[in-house]
């Protein structure tokens, strides 16, 4: 479902140096687990189905290397432009592209829904939700101009010429201005078009033009966390932990359908935003290319008397294995022993664990397997053990650990 009814473009400018950062290598272009910051944002709108085109500002010595990223990752929205010295400059190229794209292929049906919205948005800012999306392109249709803010965290001081305090500004009063930021191309475009040359080479502020040369105030939206930017070379690390959380797509699987441990993993999932698909048998489930991570919870008990060896629930944790697609993707194995393991249990599992992992190692696959045991024990509380866990299972799906591949870990 679109968010508007107007046609809707991004624009990336991505040809800048990152001074701050510190760094040969621009930040935009920084690995984050692998893959480069930009990556992450482009893939993050090429999802969003009524963001029709995303136009990418990029420096002529980065070129292929971004047309490379576009081929390799079928990221089809995607169109290059050169970029400019400055911020404002490879926005404006952008713009311009968008507008002469529009005039040569806009058809009456376009025409009668308005002027496209146009939303800005920095490279560097990979964690952006559809929401927050959506929320600055409802609010530039309505208003013309808008931009995502975030309260202030520390006073701000109006400093002197000469270094000394001039006042302390009331925080309530003022906000932090973050992207995305979204125009009618009109507005924009007009804007870039009287823009000064001073501005041109000095601005980073697209809302003060649609104010200054189109007399448009932008719709304030308040944003959340999520809207930071990398800066810093400090700043990586955070986001790489962000990546790897956000990342995460799992469906959990349990034989018996909903139980308590069941409902109380999804529980822990949940709460760190993953996305959680629940079936039941392996062989009823099919799994899309998005689910990175499984979590197979396994009953091992008494069936009639009989002990069963525990190494027979094996077919179903190697057919979970075989789903994942994805490179680093993690399958968590949950065993409930409703019985006394013997000492031939115990081996077979870490011999199938280790197996596991050699598979792995061998097809370079990057996947990752645990497995969690729980032997039920009457001198603990069953809510105290599946609290247990469930978040170790969670730690686990989340951490992707190399070197915990092929780890087994007993409870309590």
């Amino acid at each position: 479902m679109a968010c508007i009814t107007r046609p809707v473009v991004a624009v990336l400018p991505a040809a800048g140096k990152g001074e701050r950062f510190k760094s040969a290598t621009p930040k935009q272009f920084s690995l984050i687990n692998g893959q480069p910051l930009i990556l992450y944002t482009l893939k993050s709108l090429q999802r969003i189905k009524w963001v029709q085109k995303i136009y990418v500002a990029i420096s002529e010595s980065w070129f292929n290397f971004v047309e490379n990223l576009i081929s390799q990752n079928k990221l089809s929205k995607v169109e290059l432009v050169q970029g400019g010295d400055t911020r404002h400059e490879s926005i404006k190229k952008c713009v311009f592209a968008i507008h002469a794209k529009t005039e040569l292929d806009a058809s009456e049906d376009d025409q009668k829904k308005g002027s496209p919205i146009v939303i800005v948005h920095d490279a560097v800012r990979p964690f952006v939700d559809e929401e927050t999306y959506c929320n600055v392109a409802k609010a530039a249709e309505k208003y013309q101009a808008s931009g995502a803010v975030c309260g202030l965290v520390s006073t701000v001081l109006s400093v002197t010429e000469d270094g000394f305090l001039d006042q302390a500004l009331n925080r309530s009063v003022h906000a932090a201005s973050h992207t995305p930021q979204a125009f009618t191309l009109d507005v924009i475009k007009t804007a870039y078009d009287r823009i000064s040359a001073l501005d041109l080479a000095k601005g980073t502020e697209c809302l003060d033009l649609a104010l200054k040369h189109c007399g448009v105030k932008a719709k304030l939206v308040p944003a959340p966390d999520e809207v930071w930017k990398v800066t810093y070379h400090k700043d990586i690390h955070a986001a790489e932990a962000l990546a790897r959380e956000q990342n995460v797509r799992t469906m959990v699987i349990c034989q018996q359908g909903k139980t308590e441990l069941s409902e109380e993993i999804c529980r822990q999932l949940v709460s760190h935003k993953v996305e959680v698909k629940q079936g039941e048998s392996i062989g009823n489930i099919s799994i899309d290319a998005e689910i990175n991570s499984v979590v197979l919870i396994l009953n091992h008990s008494i069936e009639e008397n009989v002990s069963a060896p525990l190494s027979e629930s094996f077919r179903e944790v190697y057919s979970a294995f075989s789903l994942l697609k994805d490179v680093q993707s993690t399958l968590t194995v949950v065993i409930q022993c409703h019985q006394e393991l013997t000492d031939l249990d115990y081996r077979h599992l870490r011999d199938h664990a280790k197996k596991l992992r050699r598979s792995s190692d061998h097809e370079e696959s990057g996947k990752l397997t645990h497995f969690v045991l729980w032997e039920e024990n009457e001198a603990e509380s069953a809510t105290n053990c599946i609290s247990k866990v469930s978040r170790l299972a969670a730690k686990l799906v989340f951490d992707k650990n190399s070197s915990m591949n092929g780890q087994v870990f007993i409870l309590p």
